[in-house]
């Protein structure tokens, strides 16, 4: 998926790779240095119970995706996001960057989280587990 993205749309624009534990993401500019535009992630097809559909986003796919973006968002200081994907190469789930900043990163509760998991060290399962829980009460 990388080297379609970079040698069809993005070789003379940005930089596509990983970044942390983010799947893929695309860069502003032609470096790694510039801030993330897109974050993908990509589960395989066969991973049914972690990819979200469109009747049940609570899956771990979009925990994930929120967690990068709060890492992104909130840690790297990068509110130049656009997009958030989610894809399991056959179904892809395209979410505006400004959805996420009105629904994930002003969420007082997430928030909350976020700086739960930060200052007590919690790791990634436990995160999951309590936006699962965030997530399943909201729209």
């Amino acid at each position: 998926m990388r080297d379609f993205l970079r040698d069809t749309y993005y070789s003379d624009t940005n930089a596509i790779n990983t970044k942390d534990k983010k799947d893929l993401v695309i860069h502003l500019s032609k470096t790694t240095d510039s801030d993330v535009a897109v974050i993908i992630e990509a589960k395989r097809p066969t991973n049914i119970g972690e990819m979200i559909t469109a009747d049940n986003p609570n899956k771990k796919a979009f925990h994930e995706l929120i967690l990068y973006y709060l890492n992104e968002r909130h840690i790297a200081n990068n509110n130049q996001l656009k997009q958030l994907e989610v894809t399991n190469i056959y179904e892809w789930y395209i979410i505006d960057a400004n959805y996420f900043d009105k629904h994930i990163y002003r969420n007082t509760k997430i928030k909350r989280l976020l700086r739960n998991e930060t200052n007590d060290r919690k790791d990634n399962p436990w995160f999951y587990e309590e936006i699962a829980k965030i997530v399943s009460k909201s729209k």
